[in-house]
């Protein structure tokens, strides 16, 4: 019994190596709608809300070919709707299209060109650590969690105008 600690302490390492934790861990610094080039911060949002979000990303099972820069992630915020999700500290997130991923934000366009239509099910996510970076994600089945997270971001968008 006297070795049980050097078994544990390798998988203990691996984990903060790699920084993988899991979605409820994961603390939000900051959340912005971006509505067709106004930007605004919301405060007090449930945890629903970007658990909704966090769980749209990790059952991502597409990868896009696109390459992102600062302009493409400038133009599409002044055209469309997105949120946006700036986490505390990066983390590693597994999701179902391999390989790991390092993030301190996520982008979710809502409408205009590079989300999806309706008549796909799938939902696109920016990923990005410090900047946004090439490759974005795809859920083949998420435009109904993505529909549901635009329909309940209405009542604080409502209270952040009055």
């Amino acid at each position: 019994m006297r070795h049980s600690g050097w078994i544990l302490l390798p998988v203990c390492l691996f984990l903060v190596w790699t920084g993988l934790i899991s979605a409820e861990q994961v603390r939000i610094s900051s959340v912005y709608y971006h509505d067709k080039g106004s930007s605004v911060q919301l405060t007090s949002l449930p945890d629903s809300l970007t658990a909704s979000a966090i769980s749209l990303l990790t059952s991502c099972d597409l990868r896009y070919r696109l390459s992102v820069s600062d302009s493409l992630i400038k133009s599409m915020v002044k055209s469309a709707s997105c949120l946006e999700l700036v986490f505390t500290e990066a983390w590693t997130v597994r999701t179902l299209e391999p390989p790991l991923y390092r993030i301190d934000r996520i982008l979710i366009p809502f409408d205009g060109l590079y989300a999806t239509d309706t008549s796909s099910a799938a939902a696109v996510i920016f990923l990005g650590n410090g900047t946004y970076f090439s490759g974005p994600l795809g859920n083949s089945s998420g435009l109904p969690l993505r529909a549901k997270l635009h329909k309940s971001l209405a009542p604080y968008l409502l209270k952040r105008i009055d």
